[in-house]
């Protein structure tokens, strides 16, 4: 291990993204939603183009899927009806809830939809590839909602539960425009399905489905035998309702109603709640007026959540007022974002909800809205979108956090805002997106800054070139799985803190561990050195085919945890008591006979 500690540099730096498009990994290059079509295009200053697309004008929320080659649209819903890539509705993909009677709740549902612009559930739609046929793509919807207040005036205030279902689209027909060869199949029954969303299974190749229905949630599998109808279920009770669910990129972490859950995505088992509010006071200035945040997303690295804290969103008969985003760092359990003391949220909203969601290029993106209490009618609710000038009309600025790997804890995390084009309307979200492991990248050239009160962290499968400035005041840390290199121009201040580490990241599902010794850096298989359990909370067994001369345990931050010198004692097994240190991620740094150099993470829960 190559370990570097400037005590006088700083520990952060701007994780860069690779954006070329690449075969395979383009399913979420085209987003649509409101009035918009953006395509993700790193040689755009903004990262991507946008149009105006079709003559469908989606309020709520969508699900599109790209062409994984060259990242062009391939179809896209609302949950509710399936569209091709031109915006028509595609052969067969209309009333995916089953064909309504006369008078019936369900054709109910189809009028007021149509009225109001879309499924207003919150997360309605997911797509999901089938893994075995890259011609065929499930479409998984789910309705759950009443438009009480909203635009219907005159319609009942009825409440939709349709339940979950699902169709199948072929996009190898009718030219590639694609037909819905199958809808309307039931997945669950309409008792209290709310959330909805997806994430690779830890094979690479399957998905897991997940929904709540009440104190339950649901992890539906879909292999290459299909949708397999009988669900992992994982049950909590004294659980709050709200609907949103997010999970992590790397597939670890669930988060819903304030409260992180482990996720398990070899078994689809979710368990471990941690509440981060640490309380369930429905008045903490963290909650949203609807009891859940009104938005959520994570890093890329999955270590940071950003929710939004508002006083309402899709949310009726509910007061309305400022509110603000929030981080909360995984690792170290810090929550940031209101301060008691001032009564006022510390990053606030220029409006008073928002969507959340991570693109391809590592960037989180925000779209905004203002919702009012009708003056001429209090009953209902005014929602915009933008404004009118000089009988334009004008959408909110869409924000962007550009880093949002970076823990700041005294800078507003959203750093840069793009003016949409004149007379194109936003609608509440971003579509839902298909699930991708954060690519690690192989060859990383760092050149952003990194600024007082930031930190970071960088991995690169082989090789880091560094060539910014640690600023005074703030951290990094590079980990390469050959070579670190400091450039001409690299420079850590003083009263910064900087390190680098051989161990790098991998693309494989098996960990790769790096061996290095004086003269030479080799990929070994993992059984050269066996840790176990891995995850620990007290014992930790290590075996080695060679006698081990000493070990040594660090934290995240580089901090010599527990150490023992073995060098008098032909041993091929120790063991390491854990038990004192706090639950997160360490670093087990074995030194071999020989003088090979192991290093391996080991986690404490």
């Amino acid at each position: 291990m190559v370990y570097f500690n400037y005590k006088f540099f700083s520990l952060i730096i701007v994780f860069a993204f690779i954006t070329h498009k690449t075969n395979g990994q383009n399913e979420n290059s085209t987003w649509i939603f409101g009035q918009n079509k953006w395509f993700f295009d790193s040689v755009q200053s903004n990262g991507f183009i946008d149009t105006t697309f079709g003559s469908n004008y989606i309020i709520y929320g969508t699900a599109s899927i790209s062409n994984k080659n060259d990242g062009t649209l391939l179809f896209y819903s609302n949950g509710i009806t399936i569209f091709d890539k031109n915006g028509n509705i595609m052969q067969n993909g209309n009333q995916l809830f089953g064909t309504p009677s006369n008078g019936s709740i369900l054709e109910e549902f189809y009028t007021t939809a149509g009225l109001c612009g879309g499924n207003k559930t919150q997360q309605p739609v997911i797509i999901v590839p089938n893994p075995n046929d890259g011609n065929l793509y499930y479409v998984i919807s789910t309705v759950n909602t009443t438009y009480m207040n909203y635009c219907t005036q005159g319609f009942p205030d009825t409440f939709y539960n349709l339940g979950l279902r699902y169709a199948i689209v072929d996009i190898s027909l009718n030219n590639g425009l694609g037909v819905v060869v199958s809808k309307n199949n039931i997945l669950q029954l309409p008792n209290g399905s709310k959330g909805l969303t997806y994430t690779l299974n830890a094979d690479g190749t399957s998905y897991w489905i997940i929904t709540r229905d009440g104190s339950q949630f649901k992890a539906y599998k879909i292999d290459s035998n299909g949708v397999q109808t009988n669900p992992i279920i994982s049950t909590f009770t004294n659980y709050g309702s709200n609907s949103f669910i997010k999970i992590s990129p790397d597939g670890k972490y669930l988060f819903n109603n304030y409260t992180l859950f482990d996720f398990n995505n070899a078994t689809g088992i979710i368990s471990n709640p941690n509440n981060i509010l640490n309380n369930n006071d429905p008045d903490n200035p963290y909650r949203d007026a609807s009891r859940g945040p009104s938005s959520v997303e994570f890093s890329p690295n999955s270590n940071i959540l950003y929710f939004t804290s508002v006083e309402a969103l899709l949310c009726n008969d509910c007061l309305y007022g400022v509110g603000g985003i929030s981080m909360y760092n995984i690792l170290t359990e810090e929550l940031i974002g209101y301060t008691s003391s001032t009564g006022k949220y510390d990053f606030p909203l220029e409006f008073n909800a928002s969507n959340l969601q991570l693109s391809e290029n590592g960037k989180i993106y925000l779209i905004f809205n203002n919702q009012n209490s009708n003056q001429n009618s209090p009953n209902l609710i005014d929602v915009d979108f933008g404004y009118y000038t000089s009988g334009n009309y004008q959408s909110y600025n869409w924000g962007v956090i550009d880093n949002p790997n970076i823990w700041d804890s005294n800078n507003h995390p959203i750093t840069t805002t793009i003016t949409p084009s004149l007379s194109r309307k936003n609608g509440y979200m971003f579509p839902q997106l298909i699930p991708q492991i954060s690519p690690c990248i192989d060859n990383l050239v760092i050149s952003n800054n990194v600024l007082s009160g930031q930190v970071d962290t960088q991995s690169a499968r082989l090789t880091i070139e560094a060539l910014n400035i640690i600023n005074d005041g703030s951290s990094a840390a590079y980990d390469a799985g050959i070579s670190v290199t400091l450039k001409p121009g690299f420079h850590s201040q003083t009263g910064s803190d900087f390190r680098s580490f051989i161990e790098g990241c991998t693309n494989n599902a098996e960990e790769k561990t790096i061996v290095s010794n004086l003269h030479k850096n080799k990929i070994t298989e993992p059984e050269f050195l066996k840790i176990y359990p891995n995850p620990s909370k007290n014992i930790l067994y290590v075996e080695s085919k060679e006698f081990i001369n000493q070990w040594e345990l660090y934290d995240t931050f580089g901090n010599l945890n527990l150490k023992n010198n073995l060098n008098h004692f032909d041993l091929k097994k120790t063991i390491l008591d854990i038990s004192n240190l706090p639950k997160g991620v360490y670093y087990l740094r074995t030194i071999l006979k020989n003088s090979d150099v192991i290093i391996k993470t080991v986690i404490k829960n």
